[in-house]
């Protein structure tokens, strides 16, 4: 799906930690996870009329649950991103019948 902007990075995936205490033992203890925590939001815009910037939502929204690669605008590609929401389009007019359209996305890299 294409965008004229695509503002925000999705996040690699961290090691993600369980971190207890035990009363009367000093120091905590912690347990690694695995990766996770890649959750991410990026605002996808796009110009163009009234009616194909709803089509567009409809398109980015038809993606969800979807394993997608976003590239950003400096041409930089990030794999593996499980769509999980796509808000409404907010609409700004530019002039008759044309405008700005902006839709934030969330989810999560899987790998």
């Amino acid at each position: 799906m294409a965008c004229d902007l695509v503002r925000g990075d999705p996040t690699q995936q961290t090691q993600r930690l369980a971190v207890w205490h035990t009363p009367g033992v000093n120091n905590p203890g912690a347990h690694a996870l695995g990766l996770g925590n890649g959750r991410f939001r990026v605002v996808a815009v796009e110009w163009a009329a009234a009616a194909t910037l709803v089509a567009w939502q409809a398109s980015l929204a038809a993606l969800v649950g979807s394993v997608v690669t976003i590239t950003n605008d400096w041409g930089t590609s990030y794999a593996n991103c499980l769509i999980t929401r796509v808000g409404p389009l907010q609409r700004t007019t530019a002039n008759v019948g044309s405008g700005r359209g902006q839709v934030q996305i969330e989810g999560i890299r899987t790998a």
